[in-house]
């Protein structure tokens, strides 16, 4: 049997990542579809396969029969949950005629008439077209559900035994009983592929060098984050020189079988490490002050006080009264250091009830009137009787 050519070949199933696919099943084991199609003239084939060392290519296999009136196909009594299901494409093809006979042919006589010789029929010839790959998931009361389709038989292998993992590790805690299940469970036949299956607290890695290896999901996680190297030293003693391809998810595995102590702790905290690098001893630059809102603003005096204005010889108005038309061209100058001043003796202060020490029933002078000359106190008389 030939593979077809590409231009030959027709889209025989659905394309995509594996899934579940239902199948229906009439008694008594009777299997009416199929996940793939031939074209007009071709054939569907439907076989059962399982591991045999003693086969060409380390798989054996059983054809199921057709069903009644050809329809259909038969399941085999011996078929249970996980074997490998394949079913197989095929087309006709007709084969291009050879070079015709161009030799002079002898005529043969029948009777009384010259017959020639028959044209021989136009051969054809059986093609592949391609192969849908699952094992059995599951067995209903009406329909068997496959899971498919896997690129390889390998594959659907591997996938069938971690299927079984699961449904054998499916409750993870007690057996019918009441016991717990401390003691992992394994398929009785050795890993096709690298596998992994994860059940609660418990991993199981399925090598086919090492085979099945349970260990805790916490020390597979640890030893997943050392380097290969190192866990190939450690694991020297116990498990000698391994092969140069051997996967990291068993060396880990190994490691967390062999010896989960020597692990890190992943719930612990990472020290702290301290840098390398110098610290850096440059000053932070001074963050520039914010603007304040117009509305917060304190507004400045406008000049110098009219006593400093008077001490510092400023110019006033001719009533004496300081003149405002040049506090536009004075600048604030800072506040100097006080200076010492002379204490000079304070007048008494007015009896109350007086006004600047007069009596308040005295009569007031007109303001426009200019006052008199002062009028001294007599002097004291110091010539004495």
């Amino acid at each position: 049997m030939q593979p077809a050519d590409p231009a030959t070949r027709a889209p025989s199933g659905p394309s995509g990542s594996p899934a579940l696919v239902s199948f229906r099943v009439r008694p008594p084991g009777i299997l009416l579809d199929v996940p793939i199609s031939a074209p007009p003239g071709g054939r569907i084939l439907v076989a059962t396969f399982w591991p045999d060392p003693s086969g060409p290519a380390g798989w054996a296999r059983r054809l199921w029969s057709p069903g009644p009136d050809g329809r259909g196909f038969l399941v085999p009594q011996v078929t249970d949950l996980g074997d490998l299901i394949a079913v197989t494409a095929l087309a006709n093809v007709p084969v291009a005629p050879s070079a015709p006979d161009t030799a002079s042919r002898r005529t043969r006589v029948l009777g009384r008439l010259n017959v020639a010789a028959p044209t021989p029929s136009p051969q054809t010839r059986e093609v592949w077209l391609g192969t849908w790959y699952g094992y059995l998931h599951a067995v209903e009361a009406d329909a068997a559900v496959l899971h498919g389709p896997f690129p390889s038989l390998n594959a659907a292998h591997g996938a069938a035994q971690q299927s079984l993992l699961r449904r054998l590790h499916h409750s993870g805690g007690p057996v019918p009983g009441g016991t717990a299940r401390a003691t992992p469970i394994h398929p009785a036949g050795p890993p096709a592929t690298v596998t992994v299956t994860h059940h609660g607290p418990l991993t199981t890695v399925g090598d086919p060098t090492h085979g099945w290896l349970t260990v805790p999901t916490e020390a597979l996680t640890a030893a997943l984050t050392e380097p290969s190297g190192l866990l190939r030293d450690l694991l020297e003693p116990d498990t000698g020189p391994l092969r140069p391809d051997t996967p990291p998810i068993t060396l880990a595995a190994l490691a967390a079988h062999h010896f989960p102590d020597l692990l890190p702790d992943l719930t612990l905290a990472p020290e702290p490490t301290a840098s390398r690098d110098p610290p850096d001893l440059t000053p932070a630059p001074d963050a520039p002050m914010p603007e304040p809102a117009p509305e917060d603003r304190t507004p400045t005096a406008a000049g110098p006080t009219a006593a400093a204005r008077t001490a510092a010889g400023s110019p006033s108005g001719p009533d004496g009264s300081p003149d405002t038309g040049a506090e536009s061209d004075v600048t604030e100058q800072p506040p100097l250091a006080a200076e010492p001043v002379d204490t000079v003796d304070v007048p008494d202060r007015p009896a109350a009830g007086t006004i600047g020490g007069a009596d308040p029933s005295a009569p007031v002078a007109d303001a426009g009137e200019s006052p008199g000359p002062a009028v001294l106190p007599d002097a004291p008389d110091l010539a004495g009787p």
